[in-house]
């Protein structure tokens, strides 16, 4: 069940992608989300998944690079 949470908040459902379709740019208020998600929760699994997504993305200036999209790959089983 955790990883469908992550599929809905790594990737979005639907209409609702999280990275931009044309700058290939993660959603800047999904990174608040996780943040805030972070800070309130530090201990949590889902802080503890987001931090290292974050870095990630970080490093990848928040693009939807092949690195990023290897590790979603990894985590929830997501092809592309």
């Amino acid at each position: 069940m955790f990883t469908l949470y992550l599929r809905l908040v790594y990737v979005g459902a639907g209409d609702t992608n999280w990275f931009n379709w044309e700058t290939k740019k993660f959603n800047s208020e999904m990174i608040v989300e996780m943040n805030k998600m972070i800070n309130k929760n530090p201990a949590s699994r889902a802080a503890q998944e987001f931090k290292t997504f974050l870095e990630i993305l970080e490093n990848e200036n928040f693009e939807q690079t092949q690195k990023v999209k290897d590790y979603l790959s990894q985590r929830i089983e997501l092809n592309f």
